[in-house]
């Protein structure tokens, strides 16, 4: 057989120290634990944030070949018009099925320029490329082949270097242009092509790799074939393009809980599917790999629990000036917030899990106190907003009035009728009016006793008690019912010949701002 081909210059190579590539999958961390209410369907989250390669920044060229995959960086950087001129020939399938056609032991392998036929063909080549040396010809690095003499003669020929060539390669013929670099555990690949046995057929394939020890005629299943050579992104994308990283198995450990197979990664999206109304966990593990087989595990569990929602206050007091606090809410599922009131407003008012609330009340400038409870998920929380006590003072008593109160203006009956000016602030009364008070009324149908107290606030407790002898008071379990401004209790009569009964009211707005 006689081939026409342009090889460069038959080069001696010398043995020097070999420099390793290390672009190898990582894994950064493994992905957070999650515990979501067995209400929640799904859960996806992006695999490639736990993930690298790390020092790729270039694009990716994949060399699969019958010895294992060779996966390749681009350095447009340094030699942009040479990554051009090769991603040509990549991009339009010229590469496809091309052969390795001469192998020469510590020093390098070379492709691109012949196809796996027989008789054997050119790939067809273009234009040459102006040389662009500037990276020196290490091991692991990629280089145009040229014509001997001639620094701008490359087309479609390249090779990688399988150990320090810098001596020989940097100083001759312009130097030889590297304009990619072997990554991941690439190199394992090329040394296993570079230990094939070779066999000389004549220039250009005087030192050609050969899969088996020949003792037959050499058919195309002998050759060191590249079925296919393309570029990929680093990690997978949804539209199903190649990339140097791929997810080959996905593992759970209870189906129930939270299932997941390779079917449900999309790109770098894994979903998962939840199992509504269980409770317990999963334990998933997620495989990644690189196109030389090195694989990362991912391991995480999902656990699924019982919808709650629990606020760390049940209720809060503040002044009649605007303020805020914060509100704890632990949960473990979605919430929203009802009936909050105008004067209120929360930092969030739904959510999908734990939150530190922060409440914010405006000042109350009405002349009695005022009370709101809002829910969240069946949780309540009720603020007590105290009103402008002094405001509401002054309205009905001059500043020497005022000022002669004892023992203080809170405390004191100013209208002799029992009643603290603070419990007639809460209460809506007249603290200068003797007459304005709680009113009782007792009615009696024969059978039961209907006592009416009024007026009712909400932003007071009533506790009803009863008494033989005006000495001894013991608490009713009465439940009072409220009909307009008015509190009402239902007594059975008794065969009690006398019984006494006192209302004992109960507020935040009785003791003074600040005790």
């Amino acid at each position: 057989m006689t081939f026409k081909k342009a090889l460069f210059s038959a080069l001696s190579a010398t043995l020097l120290v070999s420099l390793s590539n290390a672009q190898t999958l990582q894994r950064v961390s493994h992905p957070a634990d999650q515990t979501f209410d067995n209400l929640t369907t799904s859960y996806s989250l992006d695999l490639s944030q736990f993930l690298e390669v790390p020092g790729i920044t270039g694009q990716i060229v994949i060399l699969e070949t019958d010895q294992g995959n060779i996966a390749l960086e681009m350095l447009a950087n340094d030699a942009p018009k040479t990554v051009t001129n090769f991603l040509s020939y990549v991009n339009d399938g010229s590469y496809d099925n091309s052969i390795i056609h001469r192998s020469v032991p510590s020093f390098i392998i070379q492709g691109g320029g012949f196809k796996s036929t027989i008789p054997v063909e050119d790939v067809p080549d273009k234009d040459p490329v102006v040389n662009e040396y500037k990276i020196s010809n290490t091991r692991g690095t990629v280089a145009m082949a040229k014509l001997g003499g001639d620094p701008n003669s490359a087309t479609n020929g390249w090779f990688i270097n399988l150990n320090n060539n810098s001596e020989n390669l940097d100083n001759q013929n312009g130097g030889f242009t590297v304009f990619a670099k072997v990554i991941g555990s690439g190199m394992t690949v090329a040394d296993a092509i570079a230990a094939l046995p070779r066999y000389n057929f004549g220039s250009p394939f005087n030192e050609m790799p050969i899969e088996r020890v020949l003792d037959s005629d050499v058919t195309v299943e002998d050759f060191v074939t590249l079925p296919s050579v393309y570029e990929a992104d680093l990690f997978p994308s949804a539209n199903s393009s190649p990339s140097f990283v791929s997810y080959s198995a996905v593992s759970s450990s209870n189906a129930e809980v939270a299932n997941a197979t390779i079917d449900d990664i999309d790109g770098n999206q894994l979903t998962l599917t939840l199992g509504q109304g269980q409770t317990g966990s999963s334990d998933i593990t997620v495989t990644a790999s690189d196109p030389n087989g090195n694989t990362v595990e991912l391991a995480f569990t999902i656990t699924l629990e019982e919808p709650y929602v629990t606020l760390d206050s049940d209720s809060q007091e503040i002044g009649f000036q605007a303020e805020n606090y914060q509100l704890g809410l632990d949960s473990n599922t979605v919430w929203q917030a009802e009936n909050v009131p105008s004067w209120v407003s929360l930092s969030s008012s739904s959510g999908d899990g734990s939150e530190q609330l922060t409440v914010t009340v405006s000042a109350n400038e009405a002349s009695t106190p005022r009370s709101a409870t809002f829910t969240i998920n069946g949780q309540s929380h009720t603020i007590q907003q105290r009103s402008d006590f002094d405001g509401w003072l002054a309205n009905y008593f001059t500043a020497t009035e005022i000022a002669a109160m004892t023992p203080d203006v809170y405390t004191a009956d100013s209208d002799g009728d029992g009643v603290s000016n603070l419990a007639e602030n809460t209460l809506g009364l007249d603290p200068s009016d003797p007459n304005s008070r709680i009113q009782s009324h007792l009615d009696f149908d024969g059978s039961t006793y209907t006592l009416t107290y009024s007026p009712y606030s909400e932003l007071v407790t009533f506790q009803l008690e009863k008494s033989d002898n005006l000495q001894a008071w013991n608490e009713l379990s009465a439940n009072p019912t409220t009909i307009e401004n008015s509190l009402r209790f239902e007594l059975p009569a008794d065969s009690t010949t006398q019984s006494f009964y006192q209302l004992v009211l109960d507020s935040f707005f009785f003791s003074a701002p600040g005790s």
